[in-house]
C-alpha cells in the first residue's frame, strides 16, 4: 500500500484501506487447514480400524489423501 501511494499513483491521489480483512483470511485458512487435517486423520484411522487387512486399508487410505490435497491446491 505504501509503495502504491508513494511511487505509482499521481500526487494528491491516495488509496486508503477501509476494511482490513487479513485477520479474517488468516483465521479462515487456519480453520480450513485444521479441518482438512482432522478429516484425513479420521478417515485413515477409521479405514485402518474397520479393515482386517492392513495392505488393503493402506491402498484405500492412500487414495483418500488425494482429495484434500486437491482441495488445498484450489485455494
Amino acid at each position: 500500500m505504501e509503495e502504491l501511494n508513494n511511487h505509482i499513483l499521481p500526487e494528491g491521489v491516495k488509496v486508503v484501506t477501509m476494511l482490513d480483512r487479513s485477520d479474517l483470511l488468516h483465521y479462515t485458512l487456519h480453520t480450513v487447514l485444521h479441518n482438512l487435517g482432522e478429516g484425513m486423520i479420521l478417515v485413515r484411522s477409521s479405514c485402518f480400524f474397520s479393515s482386517a487387512m492392513f495392505r488393503a486399508a493402506l491402498i484405500v487410505c492412500g487414495d483418500d489423501t488425494v482429495f484434500p490435497v486437491v482441495r488445498l491446491n484450489s485455494f
